[in-house]
């Protein structure tokens, strides 16, 4: 009897050891798995459309940089678990960035303890630096300021996140702080153009561009490496030949010499837009005029809102020819799975011709069927009129064989409203305008080829097969697991 308690003595003691061994070993584990989760993400992507992971177009727009870039995270990585799982997805790729090209390191810092690296920053920024900001900093110095929030895409309707599109933020600013010379767009000035457009200027920064200006009134060089000359709003006119005989500057032939080069030039125009000759028979020769002191109405197909509902046309996208310019512009609104509204406030009707020179030209936009165009309180136009027109000419350069074909391209937009601070969000489809403006225009740095990931169907993309296996496989490997360690102590009972 004796012997027996002995015995059962020594086998509780056994098991109990072993449950003790056990239970150790999965406390390190999970001590381990925690420690290694707050230094880098675990996650998988089993998204059909890879909305966690780095695509090869972003690759292959990275990896040639060789400079070394620095992603700050202005919060330490744990309390970042607490912001939400948006800011989660932004981290997780940002990390996987930091996997997949050498030269890129993520770091985060406390910008509440560490105040002197902030005060760098914020001297240097035009937007305040938040615990939530994220900040790509190349080794010269120069650095992006960027927002959880500009990584995704908002649903016009209802204001949800519907789409993400941290590929294109992120690699755009790591483009920008490459050190690598900069495309620009250079706003003119000199005829009472309006460039306080601050979030369509934004918008540009975004796309890979630096914002200038230009005021050619006075003779002052067009920037280097200037793409797109944009002249917003203007109410005077540019000087021609006529200014240059009596001395002054010839802007017409700065304006003819920049597109020689082939570059670019946005114009924009409005019912108020004064009559401006020199401008008009530069435009001309691309096929591009406006009706003056005309203002299209539309008061069965506007837009609803507070200010002048009649006024804001939910502009018609033009998908007749798909081979021109003019549908490039808008190729990216129109494939979307959920086309956004397009509004162009307070509008003229556009002119459009044959060209003079050589270029094609094609509409982008009309307005609705059941619009009207009155001047001076006159009926003159009803139907569909263009409200943005694009002229284009291309050519081949470099020699046989290895040749690349370039573009020059000049649009006119019937409505200087479009790049407005209020229309250029997330709730309408003007900010993607300019986006897939600064695409066609920008030289090869910027992105073209990256586009937001909708979050619609992410399950997991794997067919049946793999999903009965997955399915057996987390079933039955705890039990057998359990079952193995059972043996094994009945084993270790029975022969002791």
């Amino acid at each position: 009897m004796r012997k027996q308690m002995k015995k059962t003595v020594k086998y509780g003691s056994l098991s109990l050891a072993f449950v003790a061994v056990v239970l150790v070993a999965i406390v390190l584990l999970n001590l381990i798995i925690s420690l290694v989760e707050q230094k880098t993400s675990l996650n998988i992507d089993l998204t059909d459309t890879g909305v966690y992971s780095v695509s090869a177009a972003a690759k292959a727009f990275i990896e040639d940089i060789d400079t070394p870039i620095t992603i700050y995270f202005c919060k330490e990585r744990d309390k970042l678990d607490a912001d939400g799982d948006a800011v989660l997805m932004v981290r997780n790729l940002i990390e996987e960035f930091g996997k997949e090209f050498d030269n890129i390191t993520v770091k985060y810092i406390d910008i509440i303890k560490d105040k002197e690296q902030a005060d760098k920053w914020q001297k240097e920024s035009t937007t305040s630096i938040q615990t939530y900001s994220i900040i790509v900093e190349g080794a010269n110095g120069q650095f992006r300021h960027l927002y959880p929030a500009g990584f995704f895409v908002t649903a016009e309707s209802t204001g949800d996140l519907y789409g993400f599109k941290g590929e294109v933020t992120l690699t755009n600013a790591i483009i920008q702080v490459s050190g690598e010379e900069q495309p620009v767009v250079a706003f003119t000035t000199g005829h009472t153009e309006d460039i306080s457009v601050n979030q369509l200027m934004v918008t540009l920064v975004e796309s890979g561009f630096s914002v200038q200006v230009v005021d050619l009134t006075k003779d002052e060089e067009i920037p280097e490496n200037t793409k797109i000359l944009f002249i917003n709003n203007p109410k005077y006119d540019f000087q021609g030949y006529s200014a240059e005989q009596d001395g002054g500057v010839n802007e017409i032939d700065k304006l003819a010499a920049f597109m020689n080069d082939f570059n670019h030039i946005i114009v924009t125009v409005n019912p108020d837009t004064p009559e401006l000759p020199e401008l008009s028979e530069f435009l001309s020769e691309w096929g591009l005029g406006w009706q003056t002191n005309t203002q299209i109405i539309d008061t069965k197909g506007a837009a609803t809102g507070a200010d002048s509902a009649a006024t804001r046309l939910i502009a018609q996208y033009v998908t007749d020819d798909t081979n021109t310019a003019a549908y490039q512009v808008i190729k990216s609104l129109v494939t979307m799975a959920s086309t956004p509204r397009t509004i162009f406030n307070n509008s003229v009707p556009l002119i459009v011709t044959e060209p003079t020179n050589g270029s094609t030209v094609a509409t982008s936009f009309t307005s609705a069927a059941t619009a009207i165009a009155y001047k001076d309180d006159e009926e003159v136009d009803s139907d569909a009129m263009p409200l943005m027109a694009v002229a284009s000419k291309q050519k081949y350069i470099g020699e046989a064989g290895a040749q690349a074909l370039i573009y020059s391209t000049v649009v006119l937009i019937g409505s200087t409203d479009l790049g407005a601070d209020n229309y250029v969000t997330g709730q309408y489809g003007n900010k993607e305008v300019f986006y897939s403006l600064a695409r066609i225009m920008g030289s090869e740095r910027v992105p073209n080829g990256l586009e937001f990931k909708r979050f619609y169907d992410q399950g997991l993309t794997i067919d049946q097969s793999t999903a009965e296996t997955l399915t057996i496989v987390l079933c039955a490997v705890g039990p057998l697991f359990v079952a193995i360690i059972g043996f094994i102590v009945f084993l270790k009972r029975r022969h002791l």
